[in-house]
């Protein structure tokens, strides 16, 4: 009889205006809202059975999924004034410089900032409670103690708020991203298991210990643990790069608005504080490696300049100093009056021997050798002979002292350009320190979300919204259906 209906509906279908009627019902007969109520009406049972399997499903995934929170930093990059020094080591005015924003954001997400700062959070390691599936963790973030379970074969799980704070755990490459586990046990002793070697050691808390397994040497040391004998963690040391890529898949780095030069910069965690201590970690580590990469060389430079300025200025001073001692012992202001004043000297010695002796000459001829007039003309006539002697010596070492002068006027100048040049080029690059560090600053620091960014009731209103759909659906296909065939 199926077969035959069947037939009926196509004959019925291919002659629109012929009328069948099967076990009294109108085939051809459109649907109206009427109809729709009533297929709801008939099987309102599926539509709240739909609706309520969904609200329920809904209810239990927005409780126990892991909340996530976020955390955001806002950032200033350029542009920066650059400061030119002139040739007297004044300051002139110089430009802008802009900094491209696109390669600050590629510096934020890159490996060397994620892992400076996973390195320092000793993110690689992954430590927390043994919680029983699906539905510890919920029970755990509920309580503010340590708590067990009555029934021995749960004993081990954690239920409160049991913490394990691992200081540093270092495996073979073979046993990254295997699991171990930690028991606790009386004393402060603890066990711990690796399910890829199936071996166990037994370690104390607070002490570094060196475990020798079958694939290499374990160093643990577990810094402190809160919760009750026989409760066990879960430990795992991830590569690094896995840390690093999960980590940039977490950060969004975005420029707030067009050309603003404002960087935003949020990262999503499980927990409010280590997502607050990664983003601080972050933007530390940036500010570093960023500023160090740009005055790096700058601030090596300005030290290396400043340690010399005051050898530099000590050898201009003791340059200065032999210069004006030689000066004064050869009683010239310039190198080129030695040899004028020692020849001057010398014609006006001789003009002075000429007269002197001329004059003895016509005493002489009157006056008798034992003269006291006569004898005093001869004792001038032999100070100025020696006096002349003694000047015409100096105008033979005239062309040693011109040169002596000359090389120690060209050490006073050479030392007074180098001290000048130093001291304009540590201006210079101390200018431009001060200027790179300006470029990029902290705007808004990061702070410890206090609510979760994920929303949880917008995913029970999804089930719940699509329990109703799925419902009201099944309800009207099954109406639709039932009409057709009956």
């Amino acid at each position: 009889m199926a077969q035959t209906y069947k037939y009926k509906l196509f004959n019925n279908r291919t002659n629109p205006s012929k009328t069948t009627l099967v076990k009294g019902v109108d085939v051809s007969h459109r649907l109206n809202t009427l109809d729709y109520v009533a297929m709801l009406r008939a099987h309102y049972l599926i539509v709240l059975i739909s609706i309520l399997t969904c609200a329920l499903a809904g209810m239990a995934a927005a409780l126990l999924k892991t909340p996530t929170y976020e955390a955001t930093m806002l950032l200033q990059v350029g542009p920066a004034f650059s400061r030119k020094i002139g040739s007297f080591g004044e300051e002139r005015n110089g430009q802008e410089n802009n900094i491209n924003v696109a390669s600050e954001t590629e510096i934020i997400k890159s490996r060397a900032v994620i892992g400076a700062a996973a390195n320092d959070l000793a993110l690689y390691i992954n430590a927390r409670p043994n919680y029983f599936p699906i539905i510890g963790r919920f029970f755990a973030a509920k309580s503010d103690v340590s708590r067990t379970i009555i029934f021995p074969m749960f004993e081990k799980y954690c239920w409160g708020n049991e913490y394990i704070d691992v200081k540093a755990f270092d495996v073979p490459n073979s046993l990254l991203d295997k699991k171990f586990e930690i028991s606790l046990q009386r004393g402060g002793y603890y066990t711990l298991h690796s399910y890829a070697t199936r071996e166990s050691f037994v370690g104390h808390i607070g002490i570094a210990r060196k475990f020798h397994s079958k694939l290499g040497n374990i160093n643990l040391h577990v810094g402190s643990v809160f919760g009750q004998e026989g409760q066990s963690f879960i430990l795992l040391r991830r590569p690094e790069i896995s840390v690093i890529e999960d980590l940039q898949a977490s950060l969004t780095v975005s420029e707030s608005a067009k050309a603003s030069n404002m960087i935003r910069v949020a990262f999503k965690g499980s927990s409010p504080a280590a997502t607050y201590s990664f983003l601080k970690s972050l933007s530390a580590h940036y500010l570093e490696i960023s500023g160090r990469g740009r005055t790096g060389s700058i601030v090596r430079s300005m030290v290396v300049a400043n340690l010399g300025l005051p050898d530099f200025k000590l050898r201009m001073e003791l340059a200065d100093r032999k210069y004006n001692d030689a000066r004064r012992k050869y009683e010239v202001a310039n190198v080129g009056d030695v040899g004028a004043a020692t020849a001057n000297r010398v014609i006006q010695l001789r003009e002075k021997h000429s007269d002197i002796l001329r004059k003895r000459v016509e005493l002489g001829s009157s006056l008798g050798p034992s003269h006291p007039l006569l004898i005093a003309v001869n004792e001038q006539l032999r100070a100025i002979e020696a006096e002349l002697n003694t000047a015409e010596r100096e105008v033979a070492r005239i062309p040693a002292m011109e040169e002596e002068l000359q090389n120690l006027a060209r050490d006073a100048k050479i030392n007074a350009d180098l001290y000048t040049a130093l001291l304009r080029s540590s201006k210079e690059l101390s200018f431009a320190a001060e200027k790179y560090s300006a470029e990029v600053r902290v705007v808004d620091p990061p702070v410890e979300p206090t609510e979760r960014s994920d929303a949880p009731w917008r995913l029970f209103i999804g089930c719940l919204t699509l329990g109703g759909v799925i419902g009201i659906s099944s309800a009207i296909i099954m109406g639709v259906m039932q009409r057709r065939v009956c």
